[in-house]
C-alpha cells in the first residue's frame, strides 16, 4: 500500500492526506513503512525483478502515474483513529469511542488542510463506530477512501460507497476426483474492478495465450461486490466450451 500511495499522487497543491489506522501501535509501524518507501526509487528495473512470474502483471497499468510525483512526508499526516483506547475495557462504551475519534482522528487544526482521508484496514467494532462518525462528518467535504475494508456488517453510512479497485484471483476445480493425470490444468480466473470500468472477468486456460478477457458485468447492476460465483462460473463454462469447440 505504501508503494501505491507514493506512486499515485493525486493531490491538489498545498493539500494533504490524513492516513488513519486503528491505534497508536499500528500508527508507529505504518509510519516507519511509509518513511522507508519514500526513500526508495520504485521506478528502477531492479526493484521490479521480484514481480516477475506474477500471474496478474498483465492487469497492472501504472502508466497514468508517471506524471505524478512521490508523496513526501510533508504531504500526509498519519494518525490513529482511537489513540491508546482499549476497546476491550469494561469501562469503554460508545461515547468513549466517539470521544477518542474526535481527539485523535481529525484534530481541527490539521484537518482543515487535508482534502482526503484514507482509513487502513478497519475491522473491529470500535472502528465501525469510528468510521461511521468520520463518514457522517466529512462525506460532503473530503474524499474518503477505505483500504482493505473488513467491516462486518457494513455500516449504513457506506451503503452508497463504490468499489474503485478490486482483484479476486480464483481457480476453477472439478467437483469430482481427477482421474486423468494428463488432463488440462484448471483455468486461472481473475475478477477485476478498475474504476471507471465495469467488473471484468479474465481467464487463462493454459493454451499459451495467457489471460483473455471473457465477460464484463455492469457496475450499476452488480454493485460493490461484483457478480456472484454462479455468474462467474457460467461465464467461465461458456468461454471454455467455445474455446474447446474451436479446437476440434
Amino acid at each position: 500500500f505504501a508503494k501505491c500511495l507514493h506512486k499515485n499522487k493525486v493531490l491538489n497543491e498545498n493539500k494533504k492526506v490524513a492516513i488513519l489506522v486503528k491505534d497508536d501501535s499500528v500508527k508507529e509501524k505504518v509510519g516507519k513503512e511509509l518513511a522507508s518507501s519514500a526513500e526508495n526509487d520504485f521506478g528502477t528495473e531492479e526493484n521490479y525483478e521480484s514481480l516477475e512470474g506474477n500471474y496478474y502483471d498483465d492487469f497492472i497499468d501504472t502508466s497514468f502515474a508517471e506524471k505524478y510525483n512521490f508523496l513526501s512526508q510533508k504531504d500526509y499526516n498519519i494518525r490513529s483513529m482511537l489513540g491508546n483506547f482499549d476497546e476491550n475495557s469494561e469501562a469503554s462504551g460508545l461515547e468513549d469511542i466517539v470521544r477518542a475519534v474526535k481527539i485523535h482522528a481529525m484534530p481541527p487544526k490539521e484537518a482543515k488542510d487535508e482534502e482526503a482521508i484514507i482509513i487502513l484496514s478497519p475491522q473491529s467494532q470500535a472502528e465501525i463506530v469510528g468510521v461511521r462518525s468520520l463518514v457522517t462528518k466529512y462525506r460532503e467535504s473530503k474524499t474518503i477512501i477505505i483500504f482493505n475494508c473488513k467491516l462486518e456488517p457494513l455500516p449504513m453510512e457506506l451503503m452508497m460507497s463504490e468499489t474503485i479497485y478490486s482483484i479476486l484471483p480464483l481457480i476453477a476445480r472439478s467437483k469430482g476426483p481427477v482421474v486423468d493425470e494428463k488432463a488440462p490444468k484448471p483455468p486461472k480466473i481473475v475478477l477485476m474492478k478498475r474504476y471507471p470500468r465495469d467488473w471484468e472477468l479474465y481467464i487463462d486456460i493454459d493454451n499459451g495465450l495467457g489471460f483473455e478477457f471473457v465477460d464484463s458485468f455492469p457496475s450499476d447492476q452488480f454493485g460493490r461486490k461484483g457478480p456472484s460465483m454462479d455468474k462467474i462460473a457460467l461465464s467461465t463454462k461458456n468461454h471454455m466450451k467455445s474455446r474447446f469447440q474451436g479446437l476440434r
